[in-house]
């Protein structure tokens, strides 16, 4: 197919204006209305110019796509075929781990189990909301959680969007689709006592490591066990009392106080790994990459179950999922830490700085958890004594432990028997008769 002529200059002699303003972008109007860009190619082994076809009418989408031929995202052959999904995650990844962003690798993986199977071979531009609905169906199919489905859900926008920053397309379709609902309890995770925490970290047998890091995020801003794999020596100053809480959830450094009582227990733990000037706290205790940083795939949630097995905390809730909650994991140390402020009745802007949050409303739900459970005594309405089961002759009788002196018996009359034998007579509504229920 051929091209304009083009001077030097970027001009055709007819356009002057028009064509060096598209000649100083690098993009050229082809006859059949597409646009071509010029890039500098290496051909046996001189660097030369030429202009490749860009297979677009869109002078965004060409813009768009003449940057990622500069930045040698494509190669110049293909830069006309329209760009797949599964093309646009790779790039995607590249950019996540080069912004330094921590769940990187969780979201490649999750995309690429549920959305590449659907979505990879299909051009960007043709993909709509109707496609990303159907990848949430099929998650949601396979058992995924809600919160799983809002984690695809965002990595397919993240995706798109950032195509529709570029102008690549004409819009995110993740923007009109919602999160599906799913019909699984909303069940939180099993808190640590203080008595059970008191008890893990006095038993002589239990695992050091996990003594240590349970006590110092439960003490020291609640840290989560990111922040731990993060936390060098060099984050505590003399005497360890303060500690550089490297919150790597929202990046924002943040330094705080070590409590008097925690500093001995950090010093024996310095002293145990022979005093090093530098190193991570928590290092990889096995194999060949021992002393080094963990990764933020480790996890200390079945450790710290099979270490309170090892301490006599045997409550069952710790260990096994209930119908209203979830076996313990290591964040139950920060909740821990939440729940205590909220409890000493720390002002909830001080707690919120203390524990991190970013979000009030995720702060609140600790300070509900740990402070809204009884209904307030002036919220109570008047009522009787409470009748009281006797058991007589292995029959369940109820008696009233009160009567109404308003009756015409007035107050002296004895508790009425509500029950004789085991069996409770109560009027049968709309029937106007009575009928017998037997108590089991």
């Amino acid at each position: 197919m051929s091209i304009k002529n083009v001077g030097p200059d970027g001009s055709n002699g007819k356009h002057e204006r028009e064509r060096r303003r598209r000649g100083s972008q690098q993009l050229y109007l082809r006859r059949d209305g597409t646009y071509s860009g010029r890039v500098t190619v290496t051909v046996d082994g001189e660097r030369v110019r030429k202009l490749v076809p860009l297979g677009t009418r869109d002078r965004g989408a060409a813009r768009a796509k003449l940057r990622r031929l500069q930045a040698g995202g494509v190669e110049p052959g293909q830069a006309a075929a329209p760009l797949t999904f599964a093309e646009a995650l790779g790039e995607a990844h590249q950019r996540w781990t080069a912004e330094g962003l921590r769940t990187a690798d969780e979201r490649l993986r999750k995309l690429e189990r549920y959305a590449l199977p659907a979505l990879g071979n299909k051009p960007v531009g043709e993909i709509r909301a109707a496609d990303v609905r159907a990848v949430l169906d099929e998650a949601r199919t396979a058992g995924q959680a809600r919160q799983s489905l809002a984690h695809i859900k965002n990595g397919i926008g993240a995706v798109l969007g950032q195509l529709w920053r570029d102008e690549l397309i004409a819009e995110n379709p993740v923007a009109r689709v919602r999160v599906p609902k799913t019909h699984e309890p909303e069940r939180p995770r099993a808190v640590l006592t203080d008595e059970e925490l008191r008890q893990l970290l006095a038993h002589p047998d239990v695992d050091l490591e996990i003594k240590m890091a349970v006590l110092v995020s439960r003490t020291v801003g609640g840290m989560r066990a990111g922040d731990l794999y993060a936390l060098g020596w060099r984050s505590f100053g003399e005497g360890f009392s303060t500690c550089a809480v490297p919150r790597r959830k929202t990046g924002k450094p943040q330094v705080l106080e070590v409590h008097e009582a925690v500093r001995p227990f950090l010093a024996a733990w310095w002293q145990a790994h022979g005093g090093p000037a530098a190193g991570p706290v928590f290092p990889v205790r096995k194999g060949p990459r021992a002393g080094e940083r963990k990764t933020d795939h480790c996890s200390w949630a079945n450790a710290l179950r099979r270490e309170l097995l090892r301490a006599g905390v045997l409550r069952h809730e710790l260990h096994q999922d209930t119908a209203t909650s979830r076996k313990v994991d290591f964040h139950s140390t920060r909740r821990a830490y939440s729940t205590a402020l909220a409890r000493a009745n720390v002002n909830a802007q001080v707690a919120q700085v203390l524990a991190g949050h970013s979000d009030a409303a995720t702060h609140q739900r600790y300070v509900n958890a740990a402070t809204i459970r009884a209904l307030p005594a002036g919220a109570v309405p008047p009522l009787p004594e409470v009748p009281a089961a006797v058991v007589e002759g292995g029959d369940r009788q109820w008696r009233c432990l009160s009567h109404d002196p308003g009756s015409a018996e007035g107050g002296d009359n004895p508790p009425v028997s509500l029950a004789r034998h085991g069996r409770f007579e109560r009027p049968t509504y709309g029937s106007g008769g009575r009928r017998s229920i037997q108590l089991s």
